[in-house]
């Protein structure tokens, strides 16, 4: 609706500047493909901004043109907390290095630029095909100020798998004990190599016990180790997702999925920070993460 202002809706919000004639092809198209995102070197990637200043700048970086509100178009895409947890999980093939479909980026500068990537082709408007539930919608911004334009779209229905993501740590049954005495997992309670401040989760029950061998050089068996299973609702995902990490992390998000140069998805996740990762949290009385004890 012409004036809708989907700002303070929960969930988030990214921008996209492209020129008038990559617009319309996007409308047509029904969806943004990284060719029509003001791309360089054909990236196969949608970089998006949290900030409407930012994308205008990568826009004329990227083209070497002046971005006027006659040339070009601003626009808005609202990932709800469900759009966000989808998207989050789903990763984006091995022509993407099985990264997150949607991801925030880090830089060695430790500056937090707002950058998302998008890796894949972008829906203008998308819906659960379970509950027909919004996971993102489109919107442009007249002349770049604050009046948000619906965008005139057919709605993709996506197949959606459970919400929630369950991540996976083994720990000794005498670190078990450490835990649940401060309620949460911090790094050097995780089974690290001594030098890495973060949480090494694994989407696999074998991957995160063959993880806690290679670090601590043990044995393990399930009389003396435990696997603590992490359940991070739609909730908690798009909190963890959305909170940066802080300069010592290079902003990155809390949560993030790890890739690697061999082409394989390991199932591996981060939780990054000084924060430390509660057994359970609330907000609003609705959950965002619950931990347990699940069997080997």
């Amino acid at each position: 609706m012409p004036g809708e202002d989907c700002s303070s809706r929960l969930g988030l919000q990214l921008y996209l500047c492209v020129p008038l004639d990559d617009f319309f092809e996007i409308q047509a198209r029904n969806s943004v493909i990284p060719g029509l995102a003001a791309a360089t070197r054909e990236r196969p990637l949608i970089g998006l901004r949290e900030r409407k200043k930012d994308a205008i700048g990568r826009c004329a970086r990227n083209t070497y043109t002046e971005v006027t509100g006659l040339t070009h178009r601003l626009l808005v895409f609202h990932f709800t907390t469900k759009g966000l947890a989808y998207y989050v999980k789903l990763n984006a093939g091995i022509l993407h290095g099985y990264k997150s479909t949607l991801a925030k980026k880090s830089f060695n500068d430790k500056v937090d630029w707002g950058v998302w990537h998008f890796n894949g082709n972008l829906p203008l408007c998308a819906v659960s095909g379970d509950d027909g539930a919004e996971l993102v919608s489109a919107y442009v911004l007249l002349d770049f100020s604050s009046t948000f334009v619906a965008m005139s779209c057919s709605y993709s229905s996506v197949p959606l798998e459970e919400e929630e993501l369950q991540l996976y740590l083994c720990v000794s049954r005498e670190i078990l004990d450490r835990i649940k005495d401060i309620n949460c997992v911090t790094p050097d309670l995780a089974a690290n190599t001594k030098w890495r401040p973060i949480i090494g989760l694994r989407e696999r029950k074998n991957d995160a016990i063959q993880r806690c061998e290679q670090n601590t050089r043990a044995t393990v068996t399930d009389r003396t180790h435990v696997l603590i299973a992490f359940r991070f609702t739609a909730k908690g995902l798009l909190y963890f997702t959305k909170k940066n990490a802080g300069i010592s992390y290079w902003y990155e998000s809390t949560l993030a999925k790890q890739y690697f140069d061999d082409g394989k998805d390991w199932g591996v996740w981060h939780f990054n920070g000084d924060n430390p990762l509660p057994l359970a949290l609330e907000d609003d009385g609705a959950y965002l993460v619950l931990a347990g004890v699940v069997d080997f």
